[in-house]
């Protein structure tokens, strides 16, 4: 008796099980889509691209190297976070990711050219936003466009579960 109420007691805290039938996957799609929560997903995303930012930021500031690798870093995080909390199946959840990351990706290297122009000047009062950009314009080269392309890819790749039919 005391194990049959201990099973009732943690039966209402979990998720029901949902068993798939070969024959028909529709009614597991329903479900899929059911559960996904596009707000919570983004808010999730953009979450990881500011904790990835932070992380790009202090590894500048600390360094003093141009880290572009941090992209990468940050659009696995941002596509994670996505999925997990979206409960995503649809192809809108890696979008979103992918914009996400290709954002992270363009204030990542903002970012870094405020730091290149603050080093080099004695009163950072006086740094400006045109002269930023000009940092920015001349700091990213062509392979830096592809890595942004790249960011974005893997963000939209890990943004979604794929969910395909049994065979």
């Amino acid at each position: 008796m005391l194990e049959e109420k201990k099973d009732n007691e943690t039966a209402g805290d979990e998720e029901p099980s949902f068993e798939v039938d070969p024959r028909d996957f529709s009614k597991h799609w329903q479900y899929l889509k059911k559960r996904e929560n596009l707000p919570m997903g983004a808010a999730a995303g953009a979450g990881a691209a500011i904790a990835a930012l932070v992380i790009w930021a202090l590894l500048i500031k600390f360094t003093g190297y141009k880290v572009g690798w941090m992209a990468i870093a940050a659009s696995f995080g941002i596509g994670f976070a996505i999925q997990y909390f979206g409960k995503g199946v649809s192809p809108v959840f890696g979008i979103i990711g992918g914009g996400i990351a290709f954002l992270t990706w363009l204030v990542g290297n903002f970012i870094t050219g405020a730091f290149i122009i603050s080093s080099h000047l004695q009163n950072t009062s006086l740094v400006a936003i045109p002269a930023i950009m000009m940092c920015l314009k001349a700091a990213i080269q062509p392979v830096d466009w592809l890595l942004g392309f790249a960011a974005a890819y893997t963000a939209y790749f890990f943004g979604f579960k794929k969910v395909t039919p049994p065979q």
